[in-house]
């Protein structure tokens, strides 16, 4: 049996500042490991397009993140915490 389903609907692009960002260039297989059968091309980040979602997170913590009180930021993290245990199986297949 596949995991191919799992991962087809997944969006693989870099999420910088907020969106999606398309990387030009070349991919890299990400395999089943339980088949070798690939399962899906990566986009391979280059040195600007790390540099630019580095800025971006260094920017972000000087905007509004910064002046969320510390119990919110831990409830917010919170939710993002069950969403991924919700999606686990799918985010798994991703990072094998």
């Amino acid at each position: 049996m596949t995991n191919r389903h799992h991962v087809v609907d997944v969006p693989l692009d870099p999420y910088i500042d907020g969106a999606r960002r398309a990387v030009p260039g070349p991919t890299h297989p990400t395999f089943d490991p339980a088949t070798g059968e690939v399962l899906r091309e990566v986009p391979v980040c280059d040195a600007a397009v790390v540099d630019e979602a580095v800025h971006a997170a260094r920017a972000a913590l000087k905007g509004p993140w910064a002046n969320v009180a510390p119990a919110e930021r831990g409830r917010m993290l919170l939710r993002v915490a069950q969403s991924l245990r919700a999606d686990a199986q799918k985010l798994a297949v991703v990072a094998v």
